[in-house]
């Protein structure tokens, strides 16, 4: 206390030395658990993953970044190249390569620019739910191995595609599809076939340059009215169906807006000031100073384009 009263006791120094010894102190605990399970002669689900988690927080000491943003961009850099990123086919046919072959999750981990637990849950989705084994990732790896090994046509497409939360496409998949591009199917008849929604159906056609915009796969394949896809392609393909007429009335040219309405047409817009100039004249007051103008898709009332009434060109340019 009285070295604080002095105002030299070096208190930031202090601090810090005991956070950092804290979070040593940390990390030396959970190698210790982590030793522990690794020690057990039965795999536990997990085990790696907290073997990671313990690699993560060594790393994360590292440099002490000064922020929390510098040690999430540190942590982010410090990854994989392809941490994160969508599987595909090439990828989980060399994991499986990988694991045939005998390789070690870490050099398969390597060579795909993956997380080692990344690999390891892919790998777990490639067991069919109902294969006879108990335990978690680290087991259904070892039995998946031991699969590879004795049947060189073992079906891991099968069980990833039903482990697997979303569509997975692959090469019989993209086979399919194209095959059903080709015939005309309906797109929700592609979607019930694939589990997933129209929208992820358009994406994979774009994808492999069956289509080359949404319109086209909505004009050869439909789609379910009133769903996404068609509100993607009304807006895509003509903009008029999207397109209302802005009637504006002020009291005087450059005066306040009294009045503010949207109508189907233009005709429909003069229709509506003739009825409340009527109104305004039985009350003994002026009629209003009418503009009107097309509402563009994204632009809100004010921002259109407006012109007189009546003087308004029948097919405004396009912006």
């Amino acid at each position: 206390m009285q070295q604080l009263q002095a105002g030299d006791y070096p208190w930031r120094q202090v601090l810090a030395s005991k956070a950092r010894r804290g979070t040593a102190d940390a990390v030396a605990a959970a190698r210790t658990s982590a030793q522990d399970h690794k020690q057990d002669d039965t795999p536990k689900e997990g085990w790696d993953d907290v073997q990671d988690d313990v690699q993560d927080e060594e790393s994360a000491t590292v440099g002490e970044p000064s922020s929390a943003q510098e040690e999430a961009d540190a942590s982010v850099k410090a990854g994989p190249a392809r941490a994160y990123e969508s599987w595909s086919e090439p990828e989980w046919a060399r994991l499986v390569a990988g694991l045939r072959a005998g390789l070690p999750l870490s050099d398969i981990a390597a060579d795909l620019q993956r997380r080692e637990s990344a690999v390891r849950t892919q790998a777990a989705r490639m067991v069919p739910a109902d294969a006879p084994l108990e335990g978690g990732k680290v087991r259904r790896l070892a039995w998946l191995r031991e699969q590879l090994l004795a049947d060189e046509h073992y079906d891991w497409r099968t069980p990833l595609r039903a482990n697997t939360d979303g569509p997975v496409w692959l090469k019989d998949d993209d086979v399919a599809l194209t095959a059903g591009w080709e015939a005309g199917t309906a797109l929700p008849q592609l979607a019930a076939r694939f589990k997933c929604s129209e929208t992820l159906i358009v994406r994979r056609l774009l994808t492999l340059r069956l289509a080359a915009s949404t319109v086209e796969v909505v004009e050869r394949l439909g789609c379910t009215p009133g769903g996404k896809v068609q509100t993607d392609y009304l807006l895509a393909t003509d903009a008029a169906r999207a397109q209302v007429q802005v009637l504006v009335g002020r009291e005087a040219a450059d005066g306040a807006v009294v009045h503010l309405s949207l109508h189907s047409s233009g005709a429909e817009a003069a229709e509506r000031a003739a009825k409340v100039d009527q109104v305004r004249a039985r009350a003994d007051q002026a009629p209003l100073h009418w503009l009107t103008g097309e509402r563009r898709v994204g632009l809100s009332h004010l921002q259109s384009e407006l012109y007189p009434l009546g003087d308004a060109p029948t097919t405004p340019s396009a912006r």
